[in-house]
């Protein structure tokens, strides 16, 4: 399962087999994802990852933030992060 393919409800079992996917991703060059966090105390607030597309010489980014901390520019913060 990919982060783009999210679906609700989302069980441990997803979140565990889309996170068991990252090193390979990583190692392949596909994609890499990072956990989106509060600076300070760690809580988590979702997920960004940034894939790599060789054959089209792209990439692409996708995000997960919780609902909850919608609005609140996570989702932007973490963008220019990792470009």
């Amino acid at each position: 399962m990919s982060l783009g393919n999210s679906f609700f409800p989302y069980s441990i079992e997803d979140a565990m087999s889309w996170i068991g996917h990252h090193l390979e991703n990583f190692e392949s060059n596909r994609s890499f994802e990072f956990a989106i966090t509060d600076k300070e105390s760690r809580e988590l607030y979702g997920t960004i990852a940034l894939s790599s597309n060789l054959a089209f010489n792209h990439g692409e980014i996708a995000y997960w933030i919780g609902e909850e901390f919608w609005g609140s520019g996570y989702a932007n913060e973490a963008a220019q992060a990792i470009i």
